[in-house]
């Protein structure tokens, strides 16, 4: 890899919030990352690979750390891996790694946190839900609440989690459209549902609690989907 290759930053001088901190592994793999935050309303800063680990010591806040990687970089990915998962250990930072499905192996050797984001061969769709989640996370927990999600009010959690559904879409329909294309999206309606029977979704939601039965919860984790069923349900 070209490690003088440089990354486009937004908004390094003039953010109010906390930014995502993108590393990439090329132009190409920042541009993936850097136009979901853009179409977020999001400020990021791009760094290459090489750059992450300097930056994370001098890195004061980040709304999340975002690794986007396109091929194995050996032990100095190793090394990244592993102060990523340190970090979502820590709760310093959330964290999203998206890259190719012939990483998947490496990636979870190192990776063991549940709260790292890990999207592979994954659309802009993906991404953007990734980041949602992991912004959630982050907003939830600073909150000072528990991490289990069930304890907080109905009211409350089900307006929280509307907004970021609401936040992805809006997201995916910049997304979706070219940069000189006319903005026509209509804003997502509130409290409008699709057309599923409610005993339908229910029974999706009994059946995913039968099978903590018989497996491990760990092994067919995807809290996105499970907020988002109950979300319907409700």
């Amino acid at each position: 890899m070209d490690a003088s290759v440089s990354f486009v930053a937004s908004g390094l001088d003039s953010y109010g919030e906390p930014p995502v901190l993108i590393a990439a592994s090329s132009e190409a793999a920042a541009s993936r990352a850097s136009e979901v935050a853009d179409g977020a309303n999001l400020p990021f800063v791009s760094v290459s690979l090489e750059e992450l680990l300097p930056r994370l010591q001098r890195q004061a806040s980040a709304q999340a750390i975002w690794l986007e990687i396109e091929s194995d970089g050996g032990a100095e990915l190793d090394r990244i891996l592993e102060r990523i998962d340190a970090e979502a250990a820590s709760d310093r930072f959330p964290a999203i790694i998206a890259a190719p499905f012939s990483l998947i192996d490496p990636i979870s050797a190192r990776i063991r946190h549940p709260d790292v984001e890990l999207v592979f061969d994954g659309t802009p769709a993906d991404r953007a839900a990734a980041l949602a989640i992991a912004r959630w996370r982050k907003s939830y927990r600073n909150r000072g609440v528990n991490e289990d999600i069930t304890q907080e009010p109905s009211a409350a959690r089900l307006r929280q989690l509307s907004d970021e559904v609401s936040r992805i879409a809006a997201t995916l329909a910049r997304l979706s459209v070219g940069p000189d294309a006319p903005d026509e999206t209509p804003e997502p309606s509130v409290g409008s549902v699709p057309d599923v029977p409610l005993d339908a979704v229910r029974q999706v939601i009994r059946a995913r609690r039968l099978r903590a039965r018989f497996f491990q919860e760990e092994l067919f984790a995807d809290p996105a989907w499970d907020m988002l069923l109950d979300l319907l349900q409700a």
